[in-house]
């Protein structure tokens, strides 16, 4: 064990066979935390990490959230809570948390527990990401968060045995063989093994290549080799090794290297004394070219000319092949150049991340960041931390760049807007308007443009825009209305809370008075104080009183000096829509002994049309169109099954009388 140490921490390195750990102790003015900044783990282990927080006195905490962090964009999503258990987008994944308290000299201590099992190297990555412990204080809501790296390693798999020669299965003991061997692995692979008939013959990179004197079958095996241990072993078809008895003084093959793509190159394949055909040999598999020459030329270079070279030539039937392999490397400037901004908002004054990817070889890329075609920065990661202090529109633009040239530029074109502080909603909270009425809400921040603004009543979306039109509204509109602006910076809300007063005029439309006399009107209204009522006969106008309240129903005498009115039509001032006509009947009422109900009226006749009206009015009770009408003081809805029979005008002494008969 290694112990660094300061005054105000202590770092630890801990190497064992099966986790590397890294532990350290931190501290702030009123947190103290112990935990693993670095793990290792094994694939298919479990990963059981722990976080220590020490707090104030009297402090608790309230909640304890567990995110899996990406290393390069630092981009955080959330695993467990404390408080809600997993997060949906981690429901395959088997976790375990606890945590559990103490103190220690009268500070409050939380250990935190949390267990990922099942671990996967291609999943969670070798350092690649980290697993954050987000603790909340339960006094201010304040919180903290510390990062453990993760490591899951794996031995070697997938190994292969690649044969880069000779060409076939049978070769000359004079003659050259090459392999490449390959596997993957977490961490990479550090060295590969040859072995030629179990006998060990290489250890390195994986590229071998040499010759034997011996005869017969040889079979060629490979075994990778990594931190995490030894990995399956790989095969190659077996060669056969014969004495060609041909005397083969070549001297070398030149060649090769790295180059970049677009460029020539030329191949030398020397070979004293034999003037036949040459061979030529790529990854292990014989080329279509054959050359009379020495020389296999390139022009232009291309990427796919990229592999493992070898040269020689045929001779009764035994492949003969020169001591000496060649690789070709192709080199090529960045491509596939995408940049991303990983913000979610564009505030000015605030800082956003741009991230550029590009693919390229050698890929040791710097990115350079410009803004409006003018240099901002450059690095090797491509991440950039962007701070947004001018407004308006502006253009990203990321310029890969290695040492072959400047690769593909892709840019992102980003909105600057001003914060939306707060808004607002015209008419104020609490206007009232009335039933029938139009209105208009407006909706407005401190920042005029074409913002996304939606409008919603009692949560429902009822329209989009900077105004909301009601037409004709009525008493189901009433309600909190909210409206809620968006730019690309943030959102802000406003609510108000619009009323609607209404009135139900008196549906009654037949009227029984004495003359000269009044007649009574009742409406229903939900008004602070009574509406006006204005009645019309065409000649006069006649106003309204209040005679009775009880509750929302309200009752109003009008008083009516002309003596010939028959008809008025009346309505609540302010209140468009209610206006109704009622037809008066001058006139007494009394019962006759046969169950008709007469209406007298001795005075003042009523003439043909008034009694059309009055009879529509009673019809108008029997099918179901009025509940309730008074005539004098018989209530005629108290003949729900009554219909007229019979009308008719008596003379009795002077009078005259309008009987309605019921039966």
């Amino acid at each position: 064990m290694i112990m660094l140490g300061t005054n105000s921490r202590l770092i630890a390195f801990l190497v064992t066979v099966n986790m590397l750990v890294l532990q350290c102790a931190e501290s702030t003015k009123d947190w103290q935390w112990q935990y693993n900044k670095s793990v290792c783990f094994n694939e298919r282990a479990d990963a059981a990490l722990s976080w220590k927080v020490t707090l104030s006195p009297g402090d608790s905490v309230s909640d304890v959230n567990i995110y899996e962090v990406s290393v390069r964009t630092q981009s955080a999503l959330k695993m467990y809570s404390k408080t809600n258990g997993p997060e949906a987008a981690f429901k395959d994944r088997v976790m375990r948390f606890s945590m559990a308290n103490e103190l220690s000299n009268q500070f409050p201590v939380f250990k935190i527990y949390f267990t990922l099992t099942n671990l996967s190297s291609s999943v969670d990555g070798f350092g690649s990401k980290s697993i954050r412990c987000q603790v909340v204080r339960k006094s201010n809501g304040a919180s903290q968060q510390r990062d453990t790296l993760l490591h899951v390693q794996d031995k070697p798999e997938k190994t292969k045995l690649i044969k880069l020669a000779p060409s076939g299965n049978v070769s000359d003991r004079y003659s050259t063989y090459a392999f490449r061997c390959i596997a993957s692995a977490y961490p990479p692979v550090t060295s590969y093994t040859i072995y030629t008939n179990g006998i060990k013959r290489y250890t390195g990179t994986g590229i071998y290549y040499g010759y034997t004197h011996m005869l017969g079958a040889a079979e060629f095996t490979c075994e990778p080799h990594s931190a995490a241990g030894y990995g399956a072993n790989s095969t190659v078809t077996i060669i056969t090794i014969v004495d060609g008895h041909h005397f083969f003084p070549f001297n070398y093959l030149s060649g090769g290297g790295t180059v970049p793509e677009g460029s020539s190159l030329s191949f030398y394949c020397y070979l004293d004394l034999w003037h036949g055909n040459i061979t030529w040999i790529k990854n292990g598999k014989r080329m279509n070219t054959v050359t009379t020459f020495y020389e296999l030329r390139f022009d232009p270079v291309t990427r796919k000319d990229e592999g493992f070279y070898a040269c020689g030539y045929i001779f009764n039937g035994v492949e003969y092949t020169v001591r000496h392999i060649t690789h070709l490397t192709v080199e090529y400037k960045p491509e596939k150049t995408q940049l991303h901004s990983l913000g979610s908002s564009y505030c000015h004054g605030s800082a956003i991340p741009l991230y550029c990817t590009a693919v390229a070889k050698p890929a040791d890329i710097r990115y350079f960041l410009r803004i409006n075609n003018q240099p901002l920065a450059n690095n090797t990661i491509g991440l950039f931390n962007v701070s947004l202090s001018r407004l308006g529109y502006h253009l990203y633009t990321c310029a890969p760049s290695n040492k072959v040239g400047e690769g593909e530029h892709r840019s992102v074109r980003i909105q600057v807007q001003e914060p939306l502080t707060s808004a607002s909603i015209l008419p104020i909270n609490g206007t009232r308007f009335t039933e029938k009425s139009t209105v208009q809400l407006t909706c407005a921040a401190n920042e005029v443009d074409s913002y996304e603004i939606r409008w919603t009543k009692d949560g429902v979306l009822v329209g989009e825009g900077q105004t909301l039109m009601i037409q004709s509204i009525n008493r189901t509109d009433e309600g909190v209305y909210t409206c809620t602006i968006n730019n690309t910076c943030n959102e802000v809300s406003a609510v108000t809370y619009i009323g609607v007063d209404y009135v139900n005029m008196d549906q009654q439309t037949l009227k029984c008075s004495s003359s000269p006399g009044f007649i009574i009107l009742s409406l229903e209204t939900n008004t602070a104080s009574p509406p006006n009522i204005t009645c019309n006969s065409g000649h006069a106008s006649y106003r309204g009183l209040v005679a009775h309240s009880n509750g929302s129903v309200i009752s109003y005498r009008v008083d009516l000096p002309e003596p010939d009115v028959s008809e008025v039509k009346c309505r609540a001032e302010g209140f468009p829509g209610t206006e109704n006509t009622y037809t008066i009947a001058v006139a007494d009422s009394e019962y006759i002994r046969n169950g008709s109900f007469r209406v007298t009226n001795a005075r003042y006749p009523p003439s043909d049309a008034i009694k059309g009206k009055i009879i529509k009015s009673v019809c108008a009770i029997q099918s179901g169109r009025t509940s309730l009408m008074f005539c004098g003081t018989m209530p005629l809805a108290s003949y729900p099954r009554a219909r007229v029979v019979d009308t008719q005008v008596q003379r009795r002494g002077q009078g005259k009388i309008f009987s309605f008969i019921y039966l």
